[in-house]
């Protein structure tokens, strides 16, 4: 019963991740916005693989097209910051200096 919801947790986050990569400017936003919840739903911190896969999301969208995606992306590190790892919040820092 615990794989199933592994599983099924692992197949929404993976949509989720998708959502992010998507053409249109709403999912995009979506799916950054449903991760940053994810993560801060929580109550232990994600695998350091997945967590990363998250920042680079974020990371992405400070660059994307969309006003509102940029906006949103500055939203979802300041919110998750408290819960990243350090080392991906240099990740993050890096990329902005």
């Amino acid at each position: 019963m615990v794989q199933a919801t592994d599983s099924s947790q692992a197949a929404a986050l993976a949509k989720m991740l998708e959502n992010c990569n998507n053409f249109d400017k709403d999912v995009r936003h979506t799916g950054a916005l449903d991760l940053c919840h994810e993560m801060l739903a929580r109550h232990s911190p994600f695998e350091e693989t997945i967590e990363k896969r998250i920042i680079s999301a974020f990371i992405r969208h400070l660059e994307d097209e969309s006003v509102e995606v940029k906006s949103n992306a500055v939203k979802c590190i300041k919110d998750t910051a408290s819960r990243i790892r350090e080392s991906n919040l240099c990740t993050i820092l890096d990329k902005l200096g």
